[in-house]
């Protein structure tokens, strides 16, 4: 009797081990199915997007073409519309970017985005931007300026893409305008201090704490912005992709002098 209830006890341990192994490998085999599903649905968002961007391209270069040939044929007493065409062209240049950023987030979301890196010049790269910048700064009033990079006769480098890096400056310049009131002030300074740290300084209203990290998930905006201030909520998703992937980090400080500075820190050349 004793061998037949141990018989009977074995057959049951092993049918109930069967049966847990049977439901492990569904489990198993379920998961592997939805993390298969959700490969093939990020493969086709990024098809999607890039196409997308592909389709927004021609049409935009279009629009541009047509305005550099109504700026190339204006009279000189035309100012009005001179400025104008050159306000529009402003505009789709900040289209053509953002078109750009939709393209490259979903190229670094996928993996599949390789950084052309090379010694990047700071001071000559914030001269760049403060001529590109400075109409618009003129006209409300804002003192954009960079600060001393490096001692004098010195240069401070940074190794990344530059395009991109330019792009993620560009990106913050663009937020700081959104929020320096007239006859405020941004700055482009930077240092190094074991590693490289750039900062887009401005003297608007400050940025809440709550908000200081949520600001840089995708199509995230700040509590006080409104929902159409302009902004996709992709700009500053796009700025910390690209510094992450430099192997660096971004963040929102204040300080006595700014209260809202953006700041990057980036490994050294």
């Amino acid at each position: 009797m004793r061998s037949q209830i141990s018989a009977s006890h074995t057959e049951g341990t092993n049918g109930a081990l069967a049966l847990d192994g049977t439901a492990a490998s569904a489990v198993a085999v379920a998961r592997l199915d939805r993390y298969t599903s959700l490969l093939d649905a990020q493969r086709e968002h990024r098809e999607l997007t890039e196409l997308i961007v592909h389709d927004l391209k021609a049409p935009l270069s279009i629009v541009r073409a047509g305005l550099e040939w109504v700026g190339g044929h204006l009279r000189p007493d035309q100012r009005d519309v001179a400025d104008a065409v050159a306000d529009a062209y402003a505009a789709a240049d900040r289209l053509s970017g953002m078109i750009a950023d939709l393209l490259t987030v979903s190229q670094l979301d996928g993996g599949g985005m390789a950084l052309s890196r090379q010694p990047v010049d700071l001071a000559r790269l914030f001269e760049r931007l403060v001529r590109a910048y400075q109409r618009r700064a003129r006209e409300r009033g804002i003192a954009l300026a960079t600060e001393p990079t490096a001692a004098p006769g010195e240069a401070l480098a940074v190794h990344a893409d530059p395009a991109l890096l330019q792009r993620v400056l560009e990106n913050i310049v663009e937020n700081a305008f959104r929020y320096t009131p007239p006859d405020g002030h941004i700055a482009l300074s930077a240092h190094a201090a074991g590693r490289i740290e750039i900062a887009v300084s401005n003297d608007g209203p400050k940025i809440p704490v709550g908000d200081r990290a949520r600001i840089f998930n995708k199509f995230a905006r700040g509590e006080s912005e409104a929902p159409r201030s302009g902004s996709a909520g992709l700009g500053l998703y796009f700025c910390k992709r690209v510094v992450e992937a430099h192997g660096g980090a971004i963040a929102v400080v204040e300080s006595d002098r700014w209260p809202t500075s953006f700041r990057i820190t980036l490994p050294e050349s």
